[in-house]
């Protein structure tokens, strides 16, 4: 599932993404103009965001809409951040393994040193 922000001036042309999008288990949000759109964007994160390129009283949209290759899209762009997301979990999570490496080294080493000087000491 994705969270996806449809900005479009037409009517019928958001309820018509709005309905394929929540069709395939999507959740929408619909800004009419760019300040509404800024507004949503500053408050939400959203996976994807589709805008109309030229929002004026004619369609920006000058053919009709494919919905598996739309749907297909949306699901490519969710699975490439939520890939993104892990990426960068898991770089977090092996810098944290890194560092805890490396003073676990440094204080078998520390160790390893004192015991060489007790027994150097003894001898």
């Amino acid at each position: 599932m994705a969270y996806i922000l449809i900005i479009d001036d037409e009517p019928t042309v958001q309820d018509a993404l709005r309905r394929m999008l929540e069709y395939a288990n999507n959740s929408v949000d619909i800004a009419s103009n760019y300040f509404e759109a800024v507004a949503m964007i500053k408050k939400n994160s959203y996976d994807l965001i589709i805008i109309d390129i030229v929002m004026t009283k004619k369609s920006g949209i000058k053919k009709p809409i494919n919905s598996d290759i739309l749907l297909q899209t949306v699901a490519r762009a969710t699975e490439v951040r939520q890939l993104g997301k892990e990426n960068r979990r898991l770089q977090k999570e092996t810098e944290k393994y890194q560092r805890n490496l490396e003073k676990m080294v440094e204080e078998r080493t520390h160790l390893l040193e004192e015991s060489r000087a007790k027994y150097s000491a003894k001898n």
